[in-house]
């Protein structure tokens, strides 16, 4: 029997860690994306900082439910346990940026097509214990878009689905075929899903 998971593991460095949640309009660009309806261009970011101290605060859970969610509309991503939202993580939300260190880097991380602005949380947390301001953008259709005011912006299936039968070979796509049947099985065990992902 395995462990469950209750909290992600504790940054190597020096610092705590916020996290802050924004998101930015651009009032010139219209989205491109046919299912933006004609809005305007509206990209979220998520931004981990080195803090000196997180207060009373309580740690930020890994993942908002809604955004599970949105990941789970892409098949890929149905196996993802609903538990992974009550994972702790080490970051604490509206705490103030260090003030022991004047300079700080910045770092922006751009996740892959089809993934989620929160995938590589352990390594922003990671980063931002050790000086580092991490920033995260959210790309919407094109991934998981999480915004503060609690929106969430799924992949673009079908626009994903085209691209793919766009630029894979009858034989990878007979592959991809059969690999979306093995994660797609109700009696996948854990150690099967480790393998074929």
């Amino acid at each position: 029997m395995t462990e469950k998971l209750t909290a992600l593991p504790k940054p190597t460095g020096i610092f705590q860690i916020g996290r802050t949640h924004l998101n930015f309009i651009d009032e010139n660009r219209v989205d491109p994306s046919p299912l933006a309806e004609g809005k305007k261009r509206d990209v979220p970011i998520i931004i981990w900082y080195p803090i000196d101290d997180s207060g009373t605060s309580s740690p930020l859970k890994i993942r908002k439910r809604q955004d599970l969610d949105s990941a789970k509309k892409f098949v890929v991503f149905q196996s993802i346990p609903d538990e992974i939202c009550d994972i702790l993580t080490n970051s604490y939300e509206g705490v103030p940026i260090t003030d022991k260190v004047r300079k700080l880097p910045v770092l922006i991380y751009n996740h892959g097509l089809t993934s989620i602005m929160e995938e590589c949380t352990i390594l922003m947390e990671h980063m931002a214990s050790h000086g580092y301001i991490v920033v995260s953008l959210g790309h919407p259709y094109d991934g998981v878009a999480s915004y503060p005011d609690g929106r969430s912006i799924p992949i673009d299936v079908k626009k994903y689905t085209e691209y793919l039968k766009r630029s894979m070979s009858e034989e990878a796509d007979k592959k991809w075929e059969e690999y979306l049947a093995q994660i797609q099985r109700e009696d996948i065990s854990i150690e099967e899903m480790k393998k074929l992902t």
